[in-house]
């Protein structure tokens, strides 16, 4: 058995799954170590920086997460273990973590941004700091000629009268604020940008629209909800190739109107997060039909005028039969948008699905029940404002035995790290694996996923 995995290991790509392989046997373990080309750390949890190296010396990529909005956690200490392990690295994420220019310096062997660029001039592809103005990194922009990916950074008024210029491989932009005056900047990159994320832009809807018409190679694109359905109709006319959308805003613009233009034209999506003030069953019928590829479906009904049309059972049987690649599905509905016929539509053609989130959803417990009986699957519940009683939730959690934990991991989960094991991508790296951690496992399953689920 150790054999075939050992022939498998190359090709599991999942973090869940390499930790459970790992803890089939000592062999297996250290085959890991050797093998692993990707780590996530949350550092709140996780042992020395020392450690990590010992447990993945190979890492080609390493994202490092600290406690979201409180931005304590020092990134030093990681960096100066970067410097000096890892080898084979090829990229690093930081998240919410303080990072100094020192860090920067450490990295660069000098100080300062540009000074980073100058000696990775021939390697630095990404970029991604902020706070930070563009017009601050022009210098660093002249010397990181394969420049390709620039994030989170804001524009000034008049751009081009600072004679700033973008690189010339730039394809994948995230930028802050960008007023009126500098949007002609972007224009002669539109045609080449791959990826797109506009936040807080102060341009209208004229103006937006007339960028997306130039953005016909967009795979990725973030946008907040300022163009209402004639974004998504102009979006679903000019971006075919689209891979992925976010379409964040709580403006009240869009319908399920403009759900249906996506639909039918962006057949390529994979990833749909979108929040409208109407929906319907055809607009949720439209996406099972054309979007055969969508693997994660995201939608937030904001509540205001009066809905066309629900419940969304019928929809939302249709759409589960259509996009047979569904893994993670997230619908946030307003009360009666989903009766228990249509939880079990869910348990019945959810067949994939890894992920679920429930808002508003059922009537009473048969619809828990009805769920329960299908989604094989199913390893994370969310269910917020839903009838359902602390017996039928308990039931459930028996039924599906393969939940797994998505609240903070507390008391029980540090030891629980420091074994190897890990939990909800918390990487562990602990010389060998705890003869417990299985039982730990069980445990923490036990207390969390009901307090996940608790309303």
């Amino acid at each position: 058995m150790e054999q075939v995995f050992e022939c498998l290991m190359p090709y599991i790509n999942n973090n869940d799954d390499l930790n459970s392989v790992s803890l089939v046997s000592r062999r297996l373990y250290e085959l890991d170590s050797l093998t692993r080309k990707h780590v996530t750390v949350h550092v709140h949890y996780a042992p020395t920086p020392s450690r990590l190296s010992t447990r993945f010396p190979n890492i080609e990529s390493l994202t490092l997460k600290g406690l979201a909005f409180e931005f304590k956690s020092q990134v030093t200490p990681w960096i100066q273990e970067l410097v000096v392990s890892f080898k084979r690295l090829k990229e690093l994420c930081i998240c919410s973590m303080l990072v100094c220019n020192s860090d920067i310096e450490l990295l660069a062997r000098k100080r300062g941004i540009t000074l980073l660029a100058k000696n990775c001039s021939k390697s630095l592809v990404s970029l991604k700091i902020t706070p930070c103005s563009l017009i601050d990194l022009r210098d660093a922009f002249r010397h990181a000629i394969r420049l390709e990916k620039i994030d989170s950074a804001f524009c000034v008024e008049d751009m081009e009268s600072v004679d700033f210029i973008f690189p010339p491989n730039m394809c994948r932009l995230g930028i802050l604020d960008l007023p009126v005056t500098s949007f002609t900047s972007l224009l002669p990159f539109a045609n080449q940008l791959r990826e797109l994320n506009l936040r807080c832009v102060s341009f209208g809807v004229i103006c937006q629209c007339f960028l997306f018409e130039r953005c016909p190679n967009l795979e990725v694109l973030y946008t907040e909800d300022g163009c209402g359905d004639k974004g998504l109709q102009v979006i679903g006319q000019f971006c075919k190739n689209l891979r992925k959308l976010t379409h964040d805003g709580h403006d009240g613009r869009v319908s399920h109107m403009g759900l249906i233009a996506l639909a039918q034209g962006c057949s390529n999506l994979e990833y749909l997060k979108v929040s409208i003030v109407d929906i319907s069953n055809e607009a949720m019928e439209c996406i099972g039909t054309h979007l055969k590829n969508l693997r994660n479906f995201c939608m937030e009904l904001v509540v205001g005028n009066r809905i066309t049309d629900l419940p969304l059972d019928n929809g939302i049987q249709a759409m589960l039969m259509g996009c047979s690649k569904l893994e993670r599905l997230d619908i946030r509905l307003c009360r009666g948008g989903l009766t228990d016929v249509g939880m079990g539509y869910i348990g019945k053609y959810g067949h994939k699905l890894r992920y679920l989130g429930l808002t508003n959803a059922g009537e009473s417990d048969a619809g828990l029940v009805e769920l329960s009986k299908g989604c094989p699957k199913l390893r994370k519940l969310k269910l917020e404002c839903c009838p359902f009683s602390v017996e039928a939730v308990s039931t459930f959690i028996i039924s599906v035995l393969k939940l797994s934990v998505t609240e903070k991991l507390h008391n029980l989960a540090v030891p629980l790290v420091a074994d190897g094991s890990g939990v909800d991508n918390v990487i562990g790296i602990d010389e060998k694996p705890s003869k417990d951690a299985f039982k730990k496992i069980d445990d923490i399953l036990a207390v969390e996923v009901f307090v996940f689920l608790a309303m």
